[in-house]
């Protein structure tokens, strides 16, 4: 009996003979090295699709997070005026929406986070969809591969071939993500962290020192003169970090609020499009297309909020 050498295939990794042209398995042929996987658009955009928009879990108030009801509450556009229309005149209703009209104006213009504030938010909210969608291919991953452990892969020739084609390219996007998250770190510059988070951690550290130092005090570790000096110096520092980080969410907040009404006006054309397909303004085609493009627009918009949710909330900390 002829004898020979296993060898692992350099494409799905079986054990084959070395003198085999071809892999029984995968039919790749035996001694070539696999190039570096590239996919089409039309494989991109399916696990894309597969992925969705890169939804941002955790943040929403239903989803158990212990800090919602430190969430500013935004009354939506509409609740409370149509509310209030039904006691007031036409000339009162005419008044008030002028005012609103004005207000709505000098809230805009009050929205006035520093540029480099305003890039980084940007930069954050893109991250925590990458960062998300890496989740998402982690777990298709695990699934796709636990099939790589199937009967049908070992003999389905034409079945195997197509799920090496499918994790080459899920590698390939993996690889992508990967890269995406790291120009964003480097976007956040090397702290790697947003002003909020930095000012939360120095307000931290302060916080820290302040308690140990009158529980030294207290404990006649330290002369009251120096108690007295460090409390001041710490407790300046404080309120000087206090302030900005509560400037910062003022704007924020107002940020926060033109985005939820920018979501309710694209979610009202949306009602608006399925009337006019009602009646038969428009064609099935024209409804999908539009109403596609809206909801897309609502998946960015939804992103943003949640994410200056987060940092309109205050931190929760003991207070000393």
């Amino acid at each position: 009996m002829a004898k020979f050498k296993e060898v692992q295939c350099n494409f799905c990794g079986r054990m084959i003979r070395d003198s085999d042209k071809f892999c029984i398995f995968c039919g790749s042929k035996v001694g070539q090295t696999p190039q570096k996987p590239s996919i089409s658009k039309e494989e991109r955009d399916e696990i894309d699709k597969e992925l969705g928009t890169g939804m941002i879990q955790g943040l929403d108030k239903n989803d158990g997070d212990s800090n919602h009801e430190n969430a500013p509450f935004l009354v939506t556009e509409g609740s409370q005026d149509q509310l209030d229309d039904r006691i007031l005149s036409a000339d009162e209703i005419d008044e008030k929406k002028k005012t609103k009209k004005k207000d709505k104006e000098e809230v805009s213009s009050t929205v006035d986070l520093p540029e480099e504030i305003r890039d980084q938010l940007k930069t954050k909210m893109k991250l925590a969809i990458v960062e998300n969608k890496k989740k998402l291919l982690k777990k298709k991953l695990k699934n796709l591969t636990d099939g790589l452990d199937s009967e049908r892969y070992e003999y389905d020739i034409e079945y195997a071939q197509g799920m090496n084609a499918k994790l080459n390219a899920f590698k390939s996007v993996k690889e992508e993500l990967k890269q995406e998250e790291d120009d964003l770190r480097d976007e956040l510059g090397p702290s790697g962290q947003f002003r909020v988070d930095e000012l939360d951690s120095e307000m931290d550290v302060l916080r820290g020192q302040l308690v140990e130092l009158k529980r030294s005090f207290k404990h006649h570790k330290i002369k009251r003169d120096i108690y007295e000096q460090l409390k001041m110096e710490y407790s300046t520092a404080f309120r000087k970090y206090e302030d900005e980080v509560q400037g910062l969410r003022v704007n924020i907040i107002r940020w926060l609020s033109q985005e939820k009404t920018e979501k309710n006006k694209l979610e009202g054309r949306i009602r608006l499009l399925q009337a006019r397909f009602k009646t038969h303004e428009i064609d099935q085609d024209d409804f999908d297309s539009q109403k596609s493009d809206l909801s897309k627009e609502i998946e960015q918009i939804t992103q943003k909020i949640k994410i200056l949710e987060l940092y309109s909330r205050p931190k929760r900390s003991k207070w000393f």
